[in-house]
């Protein structure tokens, strides 16, 4: 069950490590379920009854595991199991992973000629320091989404609250906060182009979309809001001195919708994946072909921060980490439209590598291959607007 797992009863509150990222009870799946419905087990063989395209985090954790433990697919699976360490010996080509068990606190070490990394891409909350500088000298309580547990009603009944980042965190926790109580919730967007940013009607007009982060705190629990806008040349958001600030007073929680990172702190440094994109660059000369985005605003020069595609990393082919093909990777890209297919595809072809069914390219063809999806997806105007 992963992040999808229920807390368990000697550790509700989510204190030892292998449970702090777990989601909240009543998360409730923001993509239709027919978008990651297995072909070979559907939502009405299992559930015996139609079921809505959207459906809480218990019955789609109920559904995975029904799913992928048919035959005694899970028999052999060591569980409550702590992975401390992976690093890979460049002589024999083999890698040491050294595990903790869990319940008897004991380690080993073992060699093993191939790893798989399956553990998602959610893995720890994200906590941007610009904004936590921001919010410094804040009086009230400053959590992130990921701490909205089942006591999240204490934290916004009756109160003005602030969530920061308009994404699907936002979206999800703006109507949670208000079927709890909340008195007004404030959403706080950089870009505006957020699933929160895109709704266009809230219950009792309880929300409102304000459109820049938290630039200063004003009487301790006062925030003013400031539009921002992204700079190439300074790589990175400044100040857009043109729009006039928004100013929100008596907020009691502010809730980081910040999102989530990658859990590779166990992996060591050169058998990691960048899941921010990585370096890649443009091949020179590249240019966009004509199509609405161009006849509409023209050639525009590629930032010089790009970042991954919307179906591969860079340095990542087809599962392969390009740089040590043995070290393998699991992972959906940041936004996929059919996410369970996306790693159902994902893990039948590296069972295919493993079985040697499939044959493992050259280091320079897999780069060579990455290079041209990146740019195919950078000709498609509604993809290039998430890359670049």
């Amino acid at each position: 069950g992963g992040l999808w797992r229920d807390a368990p009863a000697d550790d509700t509150g989510r204190t030892k490590p292998e449970n702090v990222p777990l989601m909240y009870d009543d998360l409730w799946a923001n993509t239709p379920k027919e978008l990651f419905e297995f072909h070979d087990y559907t939502f009405d063989e299992h559930f015996k009854k139609p079921t809505p395209s959207f459906l809480p985090r218990k019955d789609i954790l109920e559904y995975l595991t029904a799913r992928n433990s048919a035959d005694g697919a899970l028999d052999a699976v060591k569980f409550n199991h702590t992975v401390q360490s992976v690093t890979s010996d460049n002589k024999s080509g083999k890698f040491s992973v050294t595990v903790k068990d869990d319940q008897s606190g004991s380690t080993s070490t073992n060699s093993y000629d191939r790893v798989i990394w399956a553990a998602g891409i959610h893995g720890i909350k994200e906590e941007p320091e610009d904004v936590l500088s921001v919010l410094k000298d804040y009086t009230g309580k400053v959590m992130h989404s990921i701490d909205a547990t089942e006591n999240f009603e204490a934290d916004v009944k009756g109160k003005n609250i602030l969530l920061v980042g308009d994404s699907s965190s936002a979206e999800d926790l703006a109507l949670r906060a208000i079927k709890l109580g909340a008195k007004h919730v404030y959403i706080s967007a950089r870009t505006g182009e957020g699933d929160a940013s895109e709704t266009t009607a809230w219950p009792d007009g309880k929300v409102t979309v304000i459109f820049g982060p938290p630039h200063k705190v004003l009487k301790g629990t006062g925030i003013k809001c400031q539009a921002v806008y992204w700079s190439d040349k300074r790589q990175k958001f400044r100040k857009d001195d043109d729009e006039d600030p928004v100013k929100i007073k008596d907020i009691a929680t502010i809730v980081l919708c910040t999102g989530y990172e990658a859990n590779l702190e166990c992996v060591d440094e050169a058998l990691q994946f960048d899941d921010e994109g990585g370096d890649w660059t443009l091949s020179k000369g590249w240019k966009m072909d004509n199509n609405a985005y161009t006849i509409s605003v023209g050639t525009v020069t590629p930032s010089k921060a790009l970042g991954p595609g919307a179906t591969c990393y860079p340095d990542v082919y087809r599962g392969l980490l390009i740089s040590n093909p043995n070290m393998m990777y699991i992972a959906e890209t940041e936004d996929p439209a059919c996410p369970l297919f996306d790693l159902e595809v994902n893990a039948n072809l590296i069972l295919a590598y493993l079985m040697e069914k499939a044959e493992i390219p050259k280091e320079k063809d897999m780069m060579k291959a990455n290079q041209k999806q990146l740019e195919m997806e950078m000709q498609n105007p509604f993809l290039r607007m998430a890359i670049d």
